[in-house]
């Protein structure tokens, strides 16, 4: 089934926007799900997807790194400037940057989810996970993508354009993405959720207590999805984490 990755425009009349950015490899479908939801609630939702990451060409994902991420997250942040109120959300790599806008510029909220600030990667646990990445993506062009417990239900994940393998800077670039972040979690102002699945075996889920810990919110709150994997916004729990992220925004 062809699946739609276009850039997502959910518009409402108030003036309150939500921008929600995807993960590693993924796309704009990984959060369609969440953007409608938050767009019946009233909000306007920005989802694009970057630069690159539309192409089942694997040579056209190599193009893309931390640069143009950030870029693409600056522009898409800067395309909701007309509205009173912004609000930034992201799923796994996608959180890093959402985290990153928090820290450079400011949004009313932020809502980073499963996001990778310690990495749960098993096979190097007792290794420098970035310095792990770094000397493969200076060894190797790919890397091999393990999709095991991505989600625990593949209902709606089954359709996502996956590649079996990854540009090898992917990780790399990712992990320091998140060495930002971490070193900069204090600079963090804007009322945070942080969304944890228990069953993710991408990030050490200790990552979300460590967050709130560091940022500088005076509202930050902690909801744990029982039962899905790292992708949980197409996983067992999607329905009660949107209805979490919605909530969290109305109390804003």
């Amino acid at each position: 089934m062809e699946i739609d990755v276009r850039p997502i425009w959910l518009e409402n009349e108030g003036d309150k926007a939500v921008l929600l950015i995807h993960g590693l490899a993924g796309t704009s479908f990984e959060v369609r799900g969440l953007a409608e939801h938050l767009h019946h609630e009233g909000l306007t939702v920005y989802a694009p997807t970057l630069s690159f990451h539309q192409s089942r060409d694997l040579k056209d994902l190599e193009k893309s790194n931390i640069e143009v991420w950030k870029k693409d997250a600056e522009n898409a942040y800067a395309k909701l400037s007309k509205f009173r109120k912004i609000y930034v959300g992201g799923i796994s790599n996608g959180g890093s940057l959402a985290s990153y806008l928090a820290i450079t510029q400011k949004p009313d909220g932020l809502i980073t989810i499963c996001p990778p600030i310690i990495p749960g990667f098993s096979i190097f646990r007792y290794m420098d996970h970035e310095k792990v990445f770094r000397w493969l993506s200076q060894r190797f062009k790919y890397l091999p993508r393990f999709d095991y417990q991505m989600v625990r239900d593949w209902t709606l994940a089954k359709d996502l354009p996956r590649f079996r393998k990854l540009p090898s800077h992917f990780t790399y670039h990712g992990m320091v993405l998140a060495r930002f972040v971490r070193e900069n979690l204090s600079k963090i102002t804007a009322p945070i959720l942080v969304v944890q699945a228990k069953y993710d075996n991408r990030v050490d889920p200790k990552g979300a207590e460590l967050i709130l810990e560091a940022v500088s919110s005076e509202v930050k709150e902690l909801y744990y999805a029982e039962n899905s994997g790292h992708v949980v916004v197409l996983d067992v729990d999607r329905e009660a984490v949107f209805k979490v992220v919605a909530d969290f925004i109305r109390r804003l």
